[in-house]
């Protein structure tokens, strides 16, 4: 059974207790939590005011705002939690790329067509994005056949993997593009080329 002490009672039989409650707030506020600690070793006695307190229920709440967040989302858009594939139309050189803001081409795509010979290495760099790749050049003028148009446009080349070629923004506004995804095409100057489904498009 427990056994309730009027405070009164323990502040007769703990002078120390008595002055500090009277004099130093701060000190009576420790020593009462030591009492605490010894009456109820096991269980957490930190003062609810207290910083770890306070970051601790923060915690709390921040992680409990995450998870109704979760479920929201869960609820409401599942297909986010999904994966997304990237775009794909047929294009130059009988290979498929997917629409970065520079028309983004891959070493071995440039070397395949022969692009290389024409790289000026004075635009090397890095590009940073998502991640970080090394800019091997750029070539400046290059007819990029898709859906029976040839579009003129400059090609940045980048070292790695990946697609073999993203189309920039840059030439998406300059040929008026329109990625159309209820029709699920690239619209350009009035030609609608279809994005690839998924069960076409090539494993690296």
């Amino acid at each position: 059974m427990l056994k309730l002490v009027p405070i009164s009672s323990t502040l007769k039989s703990r002078p120390e207790l008595l002055e500090a409650a009277q004099n130093n707030p701060s000190e009576f506020a420790r020593i009462l939590q030591s009492l605490r600690s010894s009456v109820f070793p096991g269980q957490q006695t930190d003062h609810p005011l207290d910083a770890q307190s306070q970051e601790r229920i923060e915690a709390q709440i921040r992680q409990q705002n995450v998870e109704e967040n979760l479920a929201t989302a869960m609820e409401y858009h599942p297909e986010s939690f999904g994966s997304v594939t990237m775009l794909y139309i047929p294009c130059y050189d009988n290979q498929y790329y997917g629409p970065s803001t520079d028309n983004i081409v891959t070493e071995r795509c440039a070397k395949r067509s022969g692009l290389d010979r024409l790289l000026d290495t004075r635009f090397a760099g890095i590009a940073k994005g998502v991640g970080t790749s090394r800019i091997l050049g750029r070539v400046h003028s290059v007819q990029l056949e898709m859906g029976g148009l040839f579009l003129p446009c400059t090609i940045t080349v980048i070292e790695g993997d990946g697609p073999d070629m993203l189309l920039g923004l840059d030439m998406l506004r300059r040929h008026q593009c329109c990625v159309d995804l209820s029709r699920n095409v690239l619209a350009v100057n009035g030609v609608d080329i279809p994005f690839l489904p998924e069960s076409e498009i090539p494993k690296d």
